[in-house]
């Protein structure tokens, strides 16, 4: 509770020392006038207050700001993914940097008696060591010079790789070029030598190794021409591969 205000002193006669009451004019005694004093006590004056500053408000972005925020950040989103996926296009036709060059192909005769050749090898059980510049050219040969090139197809190459060998393809496709990388490894099973495909690439974009059944499928067409070489070559016994050749053993295996 707030504390109760002093009572003011009485105002003394200077002419009968009467003690009239505070704020008195006159002596209620003999009448005389009485001094104007001051009261006994002062009242201090409130301080002025300062007008508080008004809170601020919370800012609210209007609709109009909120609708200009999302169309931004979709438009921000939308050329990211455009530019990604423009990216990966310039990458996909983009020749891989360890393309081989091209290798001459063999003449039309010539992959003629070289298939009779294989066939005639592998019946009789006798290995045989071509050279990779060699089977280059009667890789181009068989496929060009033959007529067997599968739709838009350009060249292949095969290059020797650790415990197996990696094929190049360029292609055509609606003009715009093609190269597709899968890597295999050759392993050497009781029934005849197989093929597992462990990477690919489109152009120079590097695929999962699950992917190379995909770009496998993609080149569907040059197993289709080579059947005759691949179905004499599965029932090889043993391959070994160097950077100058490969040997394949077409002897039939130890009892």
């Amino acid at each position: 509770m707030p504390d109760a205000p002093s009572t003011p002193a009485p105002l003394t006669c200077p002419a009968c020392s009467f003690g009239n009451p505070a704020h008195s004019l006159f002596c209620q005694d003999c009448g005389a006038r009485l001094p104007v004093a001051p009261p006994s006590y002062v009242t201090q004056a409130a301080a002025p207050s300062v007008p508080a500053k008004p809170a601020k408000k919370p800012r609210i972005l209007s609709r109009h700001r909120t609708g200009a925020t999302r169309e931004i950040l979709g438009i921000t989103l939308r050329t990211l993914v455009y530019a990604a996926v423009a990216a990966l296009c310039i990458q996909m036709v983009r020749a891989p940097r360890s393309l081989p060059p091209a290798t001459p192909g063999l003449s039309a005769e010539n992959v003629t008696q070289e298939l009779a050749n294989l066939t005639l090898n592998a019946g009789q059980g006798r290995a045989i060591r071509p050279t990779w510049v060699f089977l280059n050219g009667y890789l181009a040969g068989r496929l060009v010079s033959a007529g067997d090139a599968p739709s838009g197809f350009v060249r292949a190459n095969l290059v020797p790789r650790a415990n197996g060998f990696t094929l190049y393809v360029h292609k055509r496709v609606a003009r715009i070029p093609i190269y597709t990388t899968i890597d295999f490894r050759v392993i050497a099973r009781t029934n005849g030598l197989s093929l597992e495909p462990t990477g690919a690439a489109i152009g120079r974009l590097p695929l999962p190794a699950w992917a190379a059944g995909l770009v496998l499928s993609m080149n569907a067409g040059i197993a289709d021409a080579l059947h005759q070489e691949v179905d004499i070559l599965r029932s090889a016994r043993d391959a070994t591969i160097t950077p100058e050749a490969v040997r394949i053993d077409f002897s039939p295996s130890a009892p």
